[in-house]
């Protein structure tokens, strides 16, 4: 399981460091699943954005919905958190979307954005074996 879990977070880090807007640049992105006793992925990110000019924030788009093995499943979040920063969530396009800032505060220069969230259904059962794929 560890080359899949290095090829997905590889692949996860190389499309977020193509992301790159006109007022800020992601400079570091980092990802710590820890998978609990219980069965459910605990998730700590860490964002480091550069702010070129004044923002309110990011956005942080985490997918909710995926097919697996050709059936649509729906990931349930809890215990979701931004350390140091209002947020606000919503749902778009099968993603749990973050607002994360204020509306009347706006951010500079660099920043360091900590999220945290728990995904309750993070295991995939299949007849001869069980899986976790995050996308």
């Amino acid at each position: 399981m560890g080359k899949h879990w290095l090829l997905i977070v590889f692949s996860f880090l190389f499309s977020i460091s193509l992301v790159k807007a006109e007022y800020f640049t992601i400079t570091r992105f980092s990802v710590n699943v820890t998978i609990t006793e219980e069965g459910y992925a605990d998730f700590d990110e860490v964002i480091e954005v550069q702010f070129s000019e004044p923002r309110h924030g990011i956005f942080q788009f985490i997918p909710y919905r995926n097919v697996i093995d050709g059936k649509q499943v729906d990931y349930l979040f809890k215990d979701v958190r931004v350390e140091g920063y209002n947020f606000s969530k919503s749902k778009e396009n099968n993603n749990l979307v973050l607002k994360i800032g204020d509306a009347d505060t706006y951010v500079d220069g660099k920043q360091v954005y900590k999220i945290h969230f728990r995904v309750l259904n993070p295991i995939h059962f299949f007849k001869d074996h069980s899986e976790f794929y995050w996308d």
